[in-house]
Parts: C-alpha cells; sequence; structure tokens
C-alpha cells in the first residue's frame, strides 16, 4: 500500500483557474498594520545572517579603503590677535591690547577665509611648476571610485614648456579646503591647519598664508584710519544737535515740571487744613484759591509747550488716548503723570547722548594721535610646523564606518525582507492574523528523500514528531464535542500545494487507530490525489459517480486495510464538479455515511480557486483549515477564510503545516519553531498537496 501525501503539498501547477487577488477590509486590513516586537524579533533570528554578512563585507571593504586611501599630513600655527597703538605723540613705547572681543576675533577669521588671500598664495613662485601641491586624494573613497579612477602612468612625462600642476584659480580654491581656522575658547589665539598628502606642501601654505594675511591687515589699517576720523567727526556733530533738542524740550517742560510739584504740594496742605479746619477757614480757603491759580497756570504752560515744538505735539497725539474721556481734576492728574513721565525720558535720554558723545570724543583724539600708524595687528606664538605623522586615514574610523553601515544596511534589509513577506512564519502570528485558534502544527518532514514519497505517518516510526502532532491535532477535534455533534469533517485551504490531502489522510487514519468507523472521502474532483495512497485507479468509482447516479453508495465505498478505515475516492472526470457537489444528492450521501460512519473525513477543492467546497462546508459540523507556514501569502488565507465565513461555514480552528524544525534542539526542536523561531528551510517537499 502506498502512503499519504506528504505534509509539504503539491506543485504550483494544479490545473485550477483563477487567483487570491485582493481582499478589502476585515482581516487583512486589521493584521497587516499590525506588526508587535516580537514579529520584529523573529525577523531578526530568522535573518540574522544578513546582518552578520553585511557586516563583514563592511568591514573588509572599509579595511580596503584605508590600505589604497594616501596619508594626509597636517601642519599647524598659532597666531595671537592683538593691536597697537601709542598714548601720545611723544610716546615711543607700544603697548599691546588684548582683544577679548568675539566680532574682532570672528573678523579675523573671515579675513583668514576671504578668496583674495589663497588667490595670492596659489600665485606664489613657491608653488610654480610643483607636481605635488595637487594631494593625491581625498581622505574617504567612494565605493565605486577606486574602480573608475584613471592611474597614472609613471613614465608619462609633459611635453616640453607644458606647465605643471593646475592654473592659479583652481590651486586657490583647492588651498581654501585644505585649511582650516578655529578660536581657542576664552583666549585670543587663532590655530590655522593645513592638511595635505605632502608635509612640506601643507607647511608652505600656512607660510605663505600668514604671509599675506600680514599685507591685508596692513592695508585694511592703513585705508581704514581716514574713514574711522570721518566716521566719528560725523556721529559727534549729530549728537550735538540732538542733546541741544533735548535740552531745549527738556528746559520748556521744566517750568511745567516746578508747577506740578507746587500742586502736589498745595493738595497735600488742603488736606490737612481740611482734617482740622471748618471749610471756611481762610487759609483754608486761601490755599484753594491757590491750587485753582496753579493748575491754570500749569495748563496754559503745558499748552505752550506743546505748541513750540512739533516733536513735542507728535508726542501728546500719541498719548491722546491716555487723555481721551476726561475733563477736570482726572484730565489735569493724567496731565501731571505725562508731564512727569516725559520729563524722565528725555533726561534719561540726555545722559545717555552725552555718554557716546564723551566716548567718541575720546576715540577722535586717539584716531587722531594715531593717524598714519600702520601697527601689525598679530603676532605668531607657533611658526608653521612640518608634520612629523600622518593624521590621517584613521583604520579604526574608516572601518569602524563601513562596519557599523553594513550593520545597518543588514538591519534595514533584514526588516524590509520582513514587511515584504507575504506569508505567516509563526503560529502566534498565525492565530493573531486570522482570529482562529491553531488546532495542530505539524512539522516540516526531517527525511532526506527524493521528495515523491508519499506515506501515512501513523504508520510509520521515520517521523514521530509528524505522528504525535496529527494525534494532538485528532484529540483536539474530538474535544470539539461528541461523535454525534462533530461528526463530519471537512478539510481545505486556500491554495493548492499546503497539505490538505496529506492532513485528511492521516486524521481519518487517526481516527479509525482509536476504534472509531471512518470515512475518508476524497471531494477534489479537480486534482484529487488520494486515490494513489489506497492502491485505486483514478477511474474508480466515487464521489461523481454516486452523486450523478451511475453507482450506487455500496459500489464507491472501498475497504481499506487499515482496520476501521474506508475510502471513498473522487470518481471519474466531471465537466461542472461545483454543479455536481452543489446538487440535491450530496446531503443523501452525506446522510446515509453518518448512519454508517462514526467519522466522516472530507478533502476538498482549495477555496480561491474554485468554490467546490462550499456546498459540502455548509453541511459540515466542522471545518477545518490548513496553512502552509512560510509559503502561502496570507492574502490567500484571508480570502479562503472570507468566503468561508460569507457562506455561514465558520472554521474550527487552523492547522500549521510544516512548521520549521528548529537544528540542535533535540526531539522538540519543532516545539520552538511552533512558538517563533527558526527559519522555514531544509524540510523535502513531496510533490503533493
Amino acid at each position: 500500500m502506498g502512503g499519504a501525501p506528504g505534509p509539504h503539498g503539491a506543485s504550483p501547477d494544479y490545473g485550477y483557474s483563477g487567483g487570491y487577488g485582493s481582499v478589502d477590509g476585515g482581516i487583512e486590513s486589521s493584521s497587516m498594520a499590525t506588526k508587535t516586537f516580537a514579529d520584529y524579533l523573529n525577523w531578526l533570528k530568522r535573518y540574522a545572517w544578513i546582518a552578520v554578512l553585511t557586516t563583514i563585507t563592511g568591514t573588509f571593504y572599509g579595511f580596503y579603503l584605508f590600505t589604497i586611501t594616501p596619508k594626509t599630513y597636517q601642519s599647524w600655527t598659532s597666531i595671537q590677535i592683538a593691536r597697537v597703538k601709542q598714548e601720545a605723540a611723544d610716546v615711543a613705547e607700544e603697548e599691546r591690547i588684548r582683544l577679548g572681543v568675539p566680532a574682532e576675533l570672528q573678523a579675523t577669521l573671515e579675513k583668514l577665509r576671504m578668496p583674495r588671500i589663497y588667490q595670492n598664495v596659489a600665485s606664489n613662485p613657491l608653488f610654480a611648476n610643483r607636481p605635488e601641491v595637487v594631494p593625491l586624494s581625498r581622505r574617504y573613497v567612494l565605493p565605486w571610485e577606486p574602480f573608475l579612477a584613471k592611474k597614472p602612468n609613471p613614465e608619462e612625462k609633459p611635453a616640453p614648456g607644458t606647465k605643471q600642476g593646475p592654473a592659479a584659480g583652481d590651486l586657490a580654491g583647492m588651498m581654501a579646503g585644505w585649511v582650516s581656522v578655529s578660536v581657542r575658547e576664552n583666549t585670543n589665539l587663532v590655530d590655522i591647519f593645513a592638511a595635505h598628502t605632502n608635509p612640506e606642501v601643507a607647511r608652505d601654505v600656512l607660510s605663505c598664508l600668514l604671509t599675506e594675511y600680514e599685507k591685508l591687515t596692513a592695508e585694511s589699517i592703513a585705508g581704514s584710519e581716514e574713514n574711522t576720523i570721518n566716521y566719528i567727526v560725523e556721529k559727534c556733530r549729530e549728537l550735538q544737535e540732538g542733546i541741544f533738542k533735548i535740552e531745549s524740550s527738556l528746559a520748556r517742560y521744566q517750568g511745567c515740571v516746578d508747577l506740578s510739584k507746587r500742586i502736589e504740594t498745595t493738595r497735600i496742605a488742603i488736606i490737612e487744613m481740611e482734617k482740622r479746619y471748618l471749610p471756611k477757614w481762610p487759609d483754608l480757603i486761601e490755599a484753594k484759591e491757590l491750587l485753582a491759580l496753579l493748575l491754570n497756570r500749569f495748563s496754559t504752560e503745558l499748552a505752550q509747550v506743546i505748541a513750540g515744538s512739533a516733536e513735542e505735539q507728535r508726542f501728546w497725539k500719541e498719548n491722546a488716548s491716555v487723555l481721551a474721556g476726561l475733563e477736570g481734576e482726572a484730565l489735569i492728574a493724567a496731565q501731571l503723570r505725562t508731564v512727569a513721565s516725559r520729563a524722565s525720558i528725555l533726561s534719561k535720554a540726555l545722559e545717555t547722548e552725552q555718554g557716546i558723545f564723551e566716548n567718541l570724543n575720546t576715540k577722535l583724539k586717539e584716531a587722531d594721535v594715531t593717524r598714519g600708524i600702520a601697527t601689525r595687528q598679530f603676532e605668531i606664538i607657533q611658526p608653521p610646523t612640518l608634520p612629523g605623522g600622518p593624521i590621517a586615514p584613521s583604520m579604526n574610523d574608516i572601518v569602524g564606518r563601513f562596519s557599523g553601515g553594513g550593520f545597518l544596511l543588514g538591519i534595514a534589509c533584514i526588516f524590509l525582507i520582513g514587511f515584504l513577506d507575504p506569508s505567516i512564519r509563526t503560529v502566534g502570528e498565525l492565530e493573531r492574523d486570522a482570529r482562529l485558534p491553531v488546532i495542530g502544527a505539524v512539522p516540516s518532514s526531517s527525511s532526506k528523500g527524493d521528495g515523491t514519497k508519499r506515506e501515512l505517518v501513523l504508520l510509520s516510526r521515520k517521523d514521530p514528531h509528524a505522528s504525535e502532532a496529527i494525534r494532538t491535532l485528532r484529540t483536539g477535534l474530538t474535544l470539539l464535542g461528541d461523535s454525534e455533534e462533530r461528526r463530519i469533517f471537512v478539510v481545505t485551504s486556500s491554495l493548492p500545494g499546503e497539505g490538505k490531502s496529506w492532513i485528511s489522510a492521516n486524521l481519518a487514519c487517526g481516527f479509525a487507530q482509536q476504534g472509531e468507523r471512518t470515512v475518508l472521502i476524497d471531494a477534489d474532483l479537480r486534482k484529487g490525489v488520494l486515490h494513489s495512497t489506497f492502491n485505486l485507479s483514478r477511474e474508480a468509482p466515487g464521489v461523481t459517480n454516486l452523486l450523478s447516479r451511475t453507482s450506487s453508495l455500496a459500489e464507491v465505498i472501498h475497504q481499506t486495510e487499515i482496520e476501521n478505515l474506508w475510502f471513498v475516492p473522487g470518481g471519474g472526470k466531471s465537466a461542472n464538479p461545483a454543479e455536481l457537489l452543489g446538487g440535491r444528492h450530496l446531503g443523501t450521501f452525506l446522510a446515509d455515511l453518518c448512519r454508517d460512519f462514526d467519522r466522516v473525513v472530507i478533502d476538498t477543492a482549495p477555496l480561491v480557486p474554485v468554490s467546490d467546497t462550499l456546498p459540502i462546508a455548509k453541511r459540515a459540523q466542522s471545518v477545518i483549515m490548513v496553512y502552509r507556514m512560510g509559503k502561502t501569502p496570507r492574502k490567500a488565507l484571508f480570502r479562503g477564510l472570507k468566503t468561508l465565513r460569507s457562506n455561514h461555514a465558520e472554521p474550527v480552528g487552523i492547522v500549521a503545516n510544516l512548521l520549521p524544525r528548529v537544528a540542535g534542539r533535540g526531539a522538540y526542536g519543532y516545539y520552538y519553531g511552533y512558538h517563533g523561531g527558526g527559519a522555514i528551510d531544509g524540510y523535502v517537499s513531496n510533490d503533493s498537496k
């Protein structure tokens, strides 16, 4: 007797038409967007070799770049920014004033970066016809540059009269890239660095740079002194005019200020006398008359102040909102406050302008004394050095960067593969996405045969793990209900090649081994394979003959060599299996079998390509969905479940077929695959469905 189909399913060429297409909403839309930490961890475990491979590749490539990258040397010089001045014409001794102003240091940095300086440096005869002035290469090389770069021919010599090296303009731009400038924190020291593959060129660039910078500063001092004096003189004239205007306005307000003080004193006196004397007391009456007179004089004086200056008219117009709607004493009180505020503002402005004027006057005197004296603004603390050793390339830096980049690239590839993987690889993910319990988990085959052998694992001792999985599935289905409630079991899948026929045959064998009269029906009328398991011809009388009334029930039921197990093959070919299974004879056929057998196991066609399974699923008490782990697209699973549910045939659970075996974990290796460990690889395809 031949064996049952293996757990790996059939080849893709199953003979069905159609595809699973796409599924909108429902299970797919919710599960496809949900990824848990366990999913990412499983991806990392499964494809860790990718990260290892990319990291090793990056490490070797970084080391290769280190070996081909020319050494870079760095020359260094340090200058101290200072300014020279003389206190008087008869003072010969110089005093250096340290500049701690960030603006001055920033100006120095900008001058050292000016293209004009580097153009003068590049035009220096020191760099004329000097071939080594151009560096060999950059510190870092792009991956493809070593292969595309044209290697120089050492035997090739320039033609006579040909100028060697780049043009002065190009060389100036390159020199600006070699030089870097920085300021030491909280000091007036400036460090200048030049990096080059030739240490002598780096030193010479800094020497010429300092020379050109000294020329530039001397020119700027000589040319800017006259402009500075002219600016100070003009500014002092403007300040004198402003001070005169402020003093005039303040003098006009002084009368109002004096009146406001007398008004305040008179009011205080009136308040004190009202507390002690009657209203007709002569001194009280006289004080009130004096207050009225003072208020009248204040109003007159204020009107004259406002009318006497356009600036004051503008000020009171801008503050008109403060006085709007006020009358009588309230208006006078508001005017008094405004006058006091205006006088205070003018006083402060006068003090500020006078302080600025005095400072500029001092500067003017100093500038006049030092006019025409060109001074050096910096001092060389450390002359340009000749580098003793290279500063680059750094093997740790290059190898570390490329190793880290390779590792990150590997992680990105792992996550990309995980997101693009259309299948489901762990039981936890299967339960979560399908929203159904996994009632059985069958490991992949451990045999190393030619991939074509078929066998019933319950009759063989070659794969005890698969046998135990079938027994667990049988026990789980038995616990769903007694034999009267759960008699008909329909086994189906979404696509061909998921191993449903193998599950059906072994499940029926399992029921039979525990003493239950079991009949196995091959209801896959298009590409059924169970007939070969029991050494029957493809044309043997079966389901199609019975439903078309060309054979009786007794003629289509075949007893197998296994005790308590009978088999009904698919029978001859049918022009339209879906209509044949959907006819009125199917119910009678199943009812007759239920009277004679304890368990009825039906192997059906895949759900997505054809609709043959639906008439049978509606009449079954238990529909079992088989899913091939790591192979079948999850969209196909969702489409198959949606097809069942839309026809009121809710599955009782899913069988996770072909769980991975994890090497090195003994007899329970597939247990770890059940919970998400290991990769789907190394198993044997049995070339059946």
